[in-house]
C-alpha cells in the first residue's frame, strides 16, 4: 500500500536579495511605493512558481510584503512607537542563533511599545491577499501573528496601563483585531489561516522565562 506524505511550509521563504535591497531603498526614498510593490509582485510570481515546481499544493506569498513576519500589526495600528530606553535581549540559539539575533535586533525586535489607545487603521492582510487571489495556481494560505507575539513585549508598566490597565486587556484588544481579521478572510474565501507565535518558543518554553511573566501579571 502506497503512503500520502504531506508536505507544506510555514509561509516565510528567504527573501531574495533584490527584494531585500528596494525594501531599504524604498525605507531611504530612493524608489517610490509602487516601484516597491512591482518588485514584490514579481517576487511573489517567482515564489508562487517555485512551490508549483516542488508539488506545494497550499500557496503562500512567502509574507514578501513584510519586512518582519509580524509586521502586519505595526504597520496597520497606530499607537505603537519605538521605545528608546528598551535593549534587545538575544534569545535565539543554535547554529544560526547569532545570526538570527542581529537580523531581529536590526529591525527593532522587542524594541517597541504601547503609548496610546490602539487604532486599526487598515485590515491587516488585504493588500496581500487580493494578489494572491489573482495569481496563486490553487489555494493558498495567509499567515497572521498570533497576539502573543507581540502583546507580550509592547506592554510598559507607567505608559501602556494609562490605556489598558492589564497585559490582559491589552491582549484581549488584539485579539478582537485578529478575529475580525480572520472572519474577512473567511468571507473572501481562504480556507487556510495560519496563525504565528513565536513566542511560545522563544520564552515560553523556558522555565524561567515563564516565571518572569507570571511575576510580570
Amino acid at each position: 500500500m502506497s503512503e500520502v506524505f504531506r508536505a507544506d511550509q510555514i509561509g516565510s521563504f528567504l527573501r531574495p536579495p533584490h527584494l531585500l535591497t528596494a525594501r531599504v531603498d524604498h525605507e531611504a526614498g530612493r524608489i517610490s511605493a509602487v516601484q516597491l510593490k512591482d518588485i514584490e509582485d514579481q517576487a511573489i510570481l517567482e515564489v508562487l512558481n517555485m512551490q508549483q515546481q516542488a508539488g506545494i499544493d497550499v500557496y503562500s506569498d512567502g509574507e514578501f510584503r513584510r519586512s518582519w513576519f509580524s509586521s502586519a500589526f505595526a504597520d496597520s495600528i497606530e499607537g505603537i512607537i519605538t521605545d528608546p530606553d528598551t535593549t534587545f535581549t538575544p534569545s535565539w540559539q543554535g547554529e544560526y542563533g547569532d545570526e538570527a539575533n542581529a537580523t531581529a535586533a536590526a529591525i527593532g525586535f522587542g524594541e517597541q511599545m504601547v503609548a496610546s489607545k490602539l487604532r486599526q487603521v487598515r485590515r491587516f492582510t488585504a493588500h496581500e491577499t487580493e494578489f494572491l487571489k489573482q495569481h496563486a495556481p490553487g489555494p493558498y494560505k495567509m499567515t497572521l501573528p498570533g497576539v502573543m507575539t507581540r502583546a507580550a513585549t509592547w506592554y510598559r508598566p507607567g505608559i501602556t496601563d494609562q490605556f489598558y490597565s492589564t497585559r490582559e486587556d491589552l491582549v484581549y484588544e488584539i485579539a478582537g483585531m485578529l478575529r475580525n481579521e480572520v472572519q474577512a478572510l473567511i468571507a473572501e474565501g481562504v480556507s487556510y489561516i495560519q496563525l504565528d507565535s513565536l513566542r511560545y518558543v522563544i520564552q515560553l518554553s523556558d522555565e524561567g522565562t515563564r516565571q518572569q511573566l507570571l511575576e510580570a501579571g
